[in-house]
């Protein structure tokens, strides 16, 4: 599938393997996606580290929220309540 550029994601959550699925779509920049499967997979501190690497994506350091990318922050918000990690340092900065 690599070699011919198709989406691996949805054999891999019909195989339940929700991990290496949401490292696709991490990889990909589908990073609500990637969260929500990291989430799924139960692996919250992998999904608290790719919600920061979104925000920090969406919203450098003096950042500002614009139309352009006003619905995935708003997405990515949604998600934080969802996120929960073992990780102090990590748990902090979500």
């Amino acid at each position: 599938m690599d070699v011919y550029g198709f989406d691996k994601t949805p054999i891999l959550i019909t195989l339940r393997c929700y991990i290496e699925a949401g490292k696709v779509r991490a990889a990909a920049r589908d990073f609500v996606k990637a969260v929500n499967l990291f989430i799924e997979g139960g692996d919250h501190d992998l999904a608290a580290q790719c919600l920061c690497d979104a925000f920090w994506q969406q919203l450098p350091y003096n950042g500002l929220v614009t139309d352009n990318n006003r619905a995935q922050i708003r997405d990515l918000e949604q998600l934080s309540a969802r996120v929960y990690t073992s990780q102090s340092g990590l748990s902090d900065e979500v």
